[in-house]
């Protein structure tokens, strides 16, 4: 009881103020690990000074240098930017897309980069060619099978020959669509077992040896405070289980909330609380308007 009203307390009169870290270790030892002091301890934070954005969230590197992410405008609408880690600054920032857009997925099948990131305030899924010599988004395609959809934190993932979206609608719960096309026509595997774990995505998943872990977020306390670890045991295109893990999260900052790994640098973002009387009301727009 306590701990809720403590909660509820935050939640009218704290912002949360997001950030992006960055910390070599790989994904095996990821895995093993028990809680995060380590990361805790030793992540470099990018320090990002633009005027143009409140914070910047759900990064998914394109390279150890380069990743995508959204940033928050005065407006309160997510914008999608490439940053250059190096420099700590947005080097472009993707006009096109019409409207609120956040965790910029980046799927790779052979030479090709998608970009797969959630609009659903605005349009049903669609999916990103990326042009790395344009730096550019050069096509978009609708998805066959997810036509009238619109997606929460959407993920993508190849196994054999197929291809599987996960993702979450207005339920909370997770879906899985499976084609063997990378545009469809996608259908629904109609037997989802994972009522232990995280239901929305928390990053791509992660695959060491023979072995595949989903990251969902734990959003059983406070949003974006920690995600879960949840291991695939049976994935075709008619049966989806899962089994819990553990649940990693921060100590004395909260998250992570978003992860996603290029080669052995794991990519993350996490908040601070900020004290702002009007904290409520400024949520309130921004459930209205983004």
């Amino acid at each position: 009881m306590i701990s809720k009203f403590f909660n509820i307390y935050k939640s009218l009169f704290f912002m949360k103020i997001w950030s992006i870290g960055i910390i070599k270790i790989s994904k095996k030892k990821f895995i093993e690990l028990n809680n995060l002091d380590f990361i805790e301890k030793n992540f470099f934070k990018l320090k990002l000074d633009n005027k143009k954005y409140t914070f910047f969230a759900d990064p998914f590197p394109l390279s150890k240098r380069f990743v995508f992410a959204e940033a928050m405008n005065k407006m309160n609408i997510g914008e999608l930017v490439l940053i250059d880690c190096y420099t700590h600054k947005v080097v472009k920032t993707f006009s096109s897309l019409d409207g609120h857009v956040s965790f910029p997925f980046i799927f790779r099948d052979k030479k090709n980069i998608y970009l797969i990131p959630e609009i659903s305030h605005w349009s049903r899924q669609l999916i990103y060619k990326y042009d790395k010599k344009k730096n550019s988004l050069t096509k978009k395609k609708k998805i066959s099978g997810l036509n009238s959809i619109r997606l929460k934190d959407p993920v993508l993932y190849k196994k054999k020959n197929y291809f599987l979206f996960f993702n979450t609608k207005k339920s909370k719960k997770i879906d899985i669509y499976f084609s063997k096309k990378i545009f469809g026509t996608y259908k629904p595997i109609k037997n989802i077992s994972n009522y232990q774990s995280g239901h929305r995505m928390g990053g791509d998943i992660i695959s060491i040896n023979n072995s595949q872990y989903r990251i969902s977020q734990n959003n059983s306390n406070l949003y974006g405070d920690g995600i879960k670890i949840n291991k695939i045991i049976e994935l075709n295109s008619k049966i989806y289980n899962e089994k819990f893990i553990k649940t990693l999260k921060f100590n004395k900052i909260y998250g992570p909330h978003t992860i996603s790994f290029i080669d052995d640098k794991l990519f993350f973002d996490y908040y601070n609380l900020e004290f702002d009387i009007l904290a409520f009301f400024k949520k309130l727009i921004i459930k209205v308007f983004s």
